[in-house]
This record gives structure tokens, sequence and C-alpha cells, in this order.
């Protein structure tokens, strides 16, 4: 079984892996996690692009499409 995921800020498809962990220590790609006004939780990933962009704002929202 091989995975892919798609990163939720700007569309860029992750290489094939075994499994997710390999997207998140091999290839930088991060998993993150958004509280939304209602409270629900909802999990996306970003790709090394976009997570760099992210962690340079300090901030825990997305970027705009």
């Amino acid at each position: 079984m091989t995975d892919r995921v798609t990163c939720d800020v700007c569309g860029a498809l992750s290489e094939k892996t075994n499994t997710s962990y390999t997207l998140i220590s091999g290839t930088g790609w991060r998993l993150t996690r958004q509280v939304r006004p209602d409270g629900k939780v909802i999990l996306g990933w970003n790709c090394p692009k976009c997570w760099a962009k992210r962690k340079a704002r300090g901030s825990q929202t997305p970027a705009a499409k």
C-alpha cells in the first residue's frame, strides 16, 4: 500500500510512501492541527514550502489559498 497526501494550502501532491511517518520524518511534510470556531479540531497536511512559510509567520493559522 502506498500513501499520498495533498497540501491543504497549495494543493501540492506528496511523493508516494509506504506510511505517513515517512512524509514527516523523511521529506519535510507536516501534519497541522487547527481548531475551528465551533471547537472542532481539523487535521491537515502542509508541504515543506507551505510549512516553512507557516513556521516563519509564527502563526497557527494557515496561509490564504
